[in-house]
């Protein structure tokens, strides 16, 4: 599994659970263990519809494919394209928490999203720099979503893969002492 199939996970945990499909789902992430380290990790997040007082809501999400040029970089339309869907995730100007996962070679593709969300007149509250090199690209996303579920406010997390698999979607967390529907 690499980065971004985690929260595809989510993605279609989400879906099932607006149309329906189920009531209760369950994304996971697992990763093997990284050479020169002893252990893998593992990551689980369960998602409800039944709950009465969510944490968070999954707002929206894409999945795009990135492919790359001879050089490794990331083919400038396709890159372009696939930002401009990430950015209209944040619905516009204003506030967003940013979370981005993902190997040194999909730096590129960190840039050029906070880029346009900056062209897009939206403010990074919470910039966290870039998890790139991460040793768990899939187990990471799975874990900054749930780090921003119970966090007030529009959060963004991203995975890309250094095979050029891009996913990002947007949680609408509910802080403490917030009303939470």
């Amino acid at each position: 599994m690499g980065s971004g199939a985690s929260l595809e996970a989510v993605l279609f945990a989400a879906a099932a659970l607006r149309r329906g499909r189920a009531s209760r789902v369950l994304a996971t992430a697992t990763e093997e263990t990284v050479v020169g380290q002893a252990l893998g990790g593992a990551a689980a997040l369960v998602l409800d519809s039944s709950t009465t007082a969510p944490l968070g809501v999954v707002v929206d999400g894409v999945s795009r494919f990135v492919p790359a040029r001879a050089d490794g970089t990331p083919q400038p339309s396709a890159l372009a394209a696939a930002v401009r869907r990430v950015t209209a995730l944040a619905a516009g100007p204003g506030e967003l928490r940013y979370r981005f996962c993902g190997p040194v070679d999909a730096t590129p593709v960190d840039t050029a999203i906070r880029t346009s969300l900056a062209s897009a007149r939206v403010t990074l509250t919470d910039p966290a720099g870039p998890s790139v090199g991460a040793e768990f690209g899939a187990v990471s996303p799975l874990l900054h979503v749930a780090e921003s579920l119970p966090a007030p406010g529009l959060t963004m997390v991203v995975a890309a893969s250094g095979a050029g698999h891009l996913v990002a979607l947007t949680l609408q967390g509910a802080g403490p002492g917030e009303a939470r529907e």
